[in-house]
């Protein structure tokens, strides 16, 4: 079962709050499909739980899920694992400017995929960087979005941090992403507004405490355990993303008004991008490297102008 499909676990958290709501609920998401089906019935049948294709999906997972955790216990012989938080960079092509740059020339020509290819690796770096220019020259900011092509080139990417930038940037569904359980494993984010202040001793207290809740809730139930978890515990997932991908993320996510956190992670990615593929540089232009203290500050003092002047 996922974190959000555990029956049990619901029904046991609402007779510890002394609730008796849980047939409430299901009556209210009873009552929501029957509603639903009389206007869009083609779209929900399958969610029905007796229907033959939710049932048989069901057994498929669950049957996958037990398979694949088997074979992970079988194999979890690897002595260590890193900790730290981070953005790594663990596989890129070493021929996605080549690919780019095929790519490039096939929209407005008659030749096939293959033999551009061919043709780009014989090219000298200077005209391959003519072909990638043009496909750059004329963004203005970072709106202007760059050409299918540099869906050619990915980028996979395995990032431990907050479990609230993780649920930001989570949020970029063209990216493939798989996370592991959430759990008190791996530190937690520290603000720093509170270093050295009294509020970071009550802070660690309550992230310690969290911690003990935690350990002993997932000795039983690793999985429900999650919910105890505070999203400034760390998490480890890895999200796997082409060129185009990247570049909406990396330059979005690192504007001003972004929280520290996630601004961060998206400035080491396009970093790691530019070192790895110094030719892709051109198409992170817009990434935000600067640092803001006080982050959305200017966009709300803004706000309050606007209405102002209304």
């Amino acid at each position: 079962m996922g974190i959000y499909g555990n029956g049990r676990f619901f029904e046991v958290m609402i007779k510890k709050l002394h609730c008796h709501n849980l047939a409430e609920l299901q009556d209210i998401g009873k009552r929501c499909y029957d509603e639903l089906e009389k206007i869009m019935p083609s779209f929900i049948r399958r969610a029905d739980t007796e229907h033959r294709h939710f049932e048989s999906y069901s057994t498929f997972a669950e049957a996958t899920d037990n398979d694949l955790c088997v074979l992970t216990k079988q194999h979890s012989t690897i002595p260590e694992k890193s900790i730290e938080p981070g953005v790594k960079l663990v596989d890129f092509d070493k021929e996605a400017p080549t690919k780019v740059a095929a790519a490039l020339l096939y929209l407005h020509g008659d030749r096939g995929l293959e033999e551009l290819q061919e043709y780009c690796k014989g090219l000298s770096d200077e005209e391959r960087a003519r072909i990638l220019d043009g496909a750059c020259n004329q963004r203005d900011n970072r709106r202007h979005k760059s050409p299918r092509a540099l869906e050619c080139a990915e980028y996979t990417f395995e990032i431990i941090a907050d479990f609230g930038s993780y649920r930001d940037l989570q949020r970029h569904r063209l990216a493939s992403q798989e996370r592991q359980l959430l759990s008190c494993d791996y530190s937690f984010y520290i603000p720093p507004e509170i270093v050295g202040t009294e509020m970071e001793a009550k802070y660690l207290e309550a992230m310690h405490k969290a911690k003990e809740v935690y350990d002993t809730i997932s000795e039983e139930l690793p999985e429900e355990a999650q919910y105890v978890v505070p999203m400034a515990f760390n998490i480890r997932w890895y999200m796997r993303m082409n060129m185009r991908e990247l570049q909406w993320l990396c330059e979005l996510r690192s504007g001003a008004a972004g929280h520290p956190s996630y601004r961060t992670i998206a400035q080491k990615m396009a970093k790691q991008v530019c070192e790895a593929t110094p030719e892709f540089e051109r198409f992170l232009r817009f990434v935000d490297y600067e640092g803001y203290e006080l982050g959305r500050l200017e966009q709300e003092e803004r706000k309050i102008e606007k209405l102002k002047n209304r």
